[in-house]
């Protein structure tokens, strides 16, 4: 962390390739608000349906994410559970979105707590 922003250390850089590289593997997902934090992840998945191909789970899509995180990193870096939370109006997916753009400030007073869970 620098000033309140995110320098990404070579795994977060990994990360960040692969999050953005989840559409290419899920044409049914659009990837909204993200930042990625020195210990975890904060995104918005948006997830339409397609008729013409199987339906696709949140829960498939972020074990994807983790394995290719893993996979690149040549380790594991992630941990296996995640939150989700369905953002049900456009005020939820504001205060969602500048929850997200607001982490990285509230790193430093976090932390411990982040780390605990």
């Amino acid at each position: 962390m620098q000033d309140e922003h995110v320098i990404l250390s070579p795994i977060g850089n990994i990360a960040e390739q692969c999050w953005l590289a989840v559409p290419q593997h899920f044409p049914q997902v659009q990837l909204d608000a993200y930042v990625v934090m020195p210990n975890h992840l904060h995104g918005i998945v948006i997830m339409s349906r397609m008729d013409q191909r199987p339906s696709t789970s949140l829960g498939q899509v972020i074990n994807s994410f983790k394995g290719a995180v893993s996979r690149s990193a040549g380790q594991p870096v992630l941990q296996s559970r995640y939150y989700d939370h369905i953002i049900r109006n456009l005020q939820d997916a504001d205060r969602i979105r500048e929850y997200i753009h607001h982490n990285p400030a509230r790193w430093e007073s976090d932390q411990g707590l982040e780390r605990a869970q």
